[in-house]
């Protein structure tokens, strides 16, 4: 991703000395020294959106309520008629497990669309 960066936005370091660069070329190579700030945190957001995804995906592999659910229903069925909405507490409970992965991807998504908005600001001022 680092190479792909590179070759869209250019670097600070160029040929030549700083005298010799134009007041344009000068203000080019500081916006692009700003841009590829903001890229870098761009793709910092990314890959801790990823890696949440991961987290949650390993835990849903091994995550199974079928056991939970047969333990209360074969406790339940001694004295009741077993009906799915006697379940929908348990499986409220199992899916809050999930909340934290939902939350942290959204709030990564505000993160992004915060930085998105300053660079649009800090750039195009």
């Amino acid at each position: 991703m680092q190479d792909s960066l590179a070759s869209v936005v250019p670097g600070s370091a160029r040929p030549g000395t700083r005298s010799s660069l134009s007041s344009h070329s000068v203000q080019t190579q500081s916006h692009a020294r700003v841009l590829r700030q903001y890229l870098e945190q761009l793709e910092d957001i990314q890959r801790g959106r990823q890696q949440a995804l991961n987290r949650a995906h390993n835990l849903a592999s091994g995550d199974d309520i079928a056991l939970r659910i047969r333990r209360m229903a074969a406790g339940l069925e001694r004295w009741t008629q077993v009906k799915p909405e006697m379940f929908e507490e348990a499986m409220a409970e199992e899916m809050n497990k999930y909340d934290r992965f939902k939350n942290e991807i959204m709030s990564s998504d505000s993160k992004q669309q915060d930085l998105l908005r300053s660079a649009e600001v800090g750039l195009f001022s």
